[in-house]
């Protein structure tokens, strides 16, 4: 398929979630989406978004119809999503019940008041408190998170939310340099329940958390556990040094623990099914091994030494997919802005076949 659908180039989708209908929603830093295909309109109709947007299941927006744009001399498509930020978004997600959270150090949520004329549009903003829900037609909703007066909602009292992923129970666990959030005194790391209310029992498990900032989080639903990554030394009064790996109540798991590292520092890691993490940074060594920016571990931080990579890892990884590969057999999909890897040449994705243990 000859793909014209794109996002202004100066943007960036730093999400993307399905719908069980087969749409996807992204988000991240844009207004607006070029479309090939919006409802049987003109190619390349420009559809505007607030850093958030539904797209049909072959890449097109999921419009609701367009308008003449009189000023610009240009029809402009409109979006069924009629609701986002107003500023980027940090995460998104879709719910077990086909609803839509965002995670954003925004504290406005936009819609647009549809005139007849886009250039007259008026933009209707709410206060939000870091966190919002809304229906897959961008309706606030304003039973989740209220604020107002004498509310129990604030959001983060101060530092930035940095990462955010979503539980198998719909609960959003938030990672970043804030220390409080909703009046409660955090770590850097807060969990809500389905309802967004901050959940103390994962708070208590989570102890004095990490003596510095979190700039990762990502969970994997099958072992219901999720990978921590920052600029700490500690965790909960343990020496632990830049990742750990939390159990879905919040408890820090006891059996991993990285190796010494040299060169540099690791800034991802992700918890694949296979019981392995991937971890990927700066580094030159582990544990006393050449290991130029990327890693392949067991469980408790040994790694496996037949996926050493001898040449370089260059580039920031962003996420991990196991995947089947064109052969047939088993490999990780590795996506983000990433430029070398194994000291060849790569543009931001690649197929990594691996044959593992187990």
């Amino acid at each position: 398929m000859t793909n014209t659908s794109d996002i202004q180039s100066s943007s960036y989708i730093s999400s993307i979630s399905a719908f069980n209908d087969g749409r996807m929603l992204i988000s991240g830093s844009f207004s607006a989406y070029y479309s090939n295909n919006t409802n049987g309109v003109l190619a390349k109709d420009r559809v505007y978004g607030d850093n958030i947007m539904i797209l049909t299941s072959d890449a097109q927006a999921d419009t609701i119809g367009r308008m003449f744009w009189e000023k610009g001399n240009a029809y402009t498509g409109l979006s069924k999503l009629n609701g986002g930020a107003t500023s980027e978004i940090t995460r998104s997600f879709v719910t077990s019940d086909q609803k839509i959270i965002v995670v954003s150090n925004a504290t406005q949520y936009v819609c647009n008041e549809y005139a007849e004329a886009f250039e007259d549009n008026d933009q209707r903003k709410v206060d939000v408190a870091s966190v919002f829900r809304m229906d897959d037609t961008g309706a606030l909703d304003s039973l989740y998170r209220p604020v107002m007066s004498g509310s129990r909602y604030s959001g983060i009292g101060d530092g930035k939310i940095e990462d955010a992923c979503m539980d198998e129970k719909d609960g959003i666990i938030i990672v970043g340099s804030f220390t409080s959030f909703d009046g409660v005194k955090v770590p850097g790391i807060v969990r809500l329940d389905k309802d967004g209310n901050v959940d103390m029992d994962f708070m208590n498990h989570l102890g004095e958390g990490p003596n510095g900032d979190v700039s990762l989080v990502r969970y994997n639903k099958t072992l219901g556990k999720m990978m921590i990554v920052g600029g700490f030394t500690s965790f909960n009064g343990q020496e632990r040094k830049s990742v750990v790996i939390l159990n879905a109540d919040g408890t820090l798991d006891e059996v991993f623990g990285l190796k010494e590292m040299t060169g540099g520092a690791p800034n991802f890691a992700q918890l694949i099914d296979r019981e392995k993490v991937i971890v990927s940074g700066t580094f030159t060594t582990y544990d006393g091994v050449p290991r130029n920016g990327f890693l392949i571990l067991d469980m408790d931080g040994t790694a496996q030494q037949k996926f050493n990579v001898p040449g370089v890892f260059s580039g920031q990884l962003y996420q991990v997919q196991e995947s089947e590969t064109t052969v047939g057999s088993y490999g990780l999909m590795l996506m983000g802005k990433i430029n070398r890897f194994n000291s060849k040449s790569v543009h931001n994705i690649l197929m990594l076949e691996l044959v593992l243990d187990h």
